[in-house]
């Protein structure tokens, strides 16, 4: 037993002073390098998840100003409507003292003094 023993510490503390195995090392290095990749796609994600939230909220932000620009522009409309329609423009007309014109006299073009050479 103790011939085991006295074979097994002496190799464990050569195993302990020496370097580790070649396989060991090609083991951290290939998982050194797929923790790096799953890191890098990791990172490529949050990026891409952060992007497509921004633009949800541009999208959204847009999606409300174009619903307060339709309803600006029936107003605009009902406005519109309301100062072009006759009863309106009697008014302002009556307003102003205006009166319909009862002769309509036009220019002739030939007769003009400013077009005569």
């Amino acid at each position: 037993m103790t011939k085991i023993t006295r074979l097994t510490n002496s190799k464990l503390s050569q195993h302990k002073q020496g370097t580790a195995p070649k396989f060991w090392h090609n083991t951290i290095m290939i998982n050194l390098v797929m923790a790096g990749v799953l890191v890098l796609f990791g990172l490529g994600y949050l990026g891409i998840v952060n992007a497509t939230a921004a633009d949800t909220f541009a999208v959204a932000e847009l999606s409300g100003r174009i619903d307060e620009t339709k309803s600006q522009n029936q107003r605009l409309e009902l406005d519109i409507t309301e100062v072009l329609a006759l009863p309106h423009v009697d008014a302002v007309s009556q307003q102003y003292n205006l009166v319909a014109a009862s002769n309509v006299h036009y220019l002739d073009d030939s007769a003009a003094v400013a077009f005569s050479q």
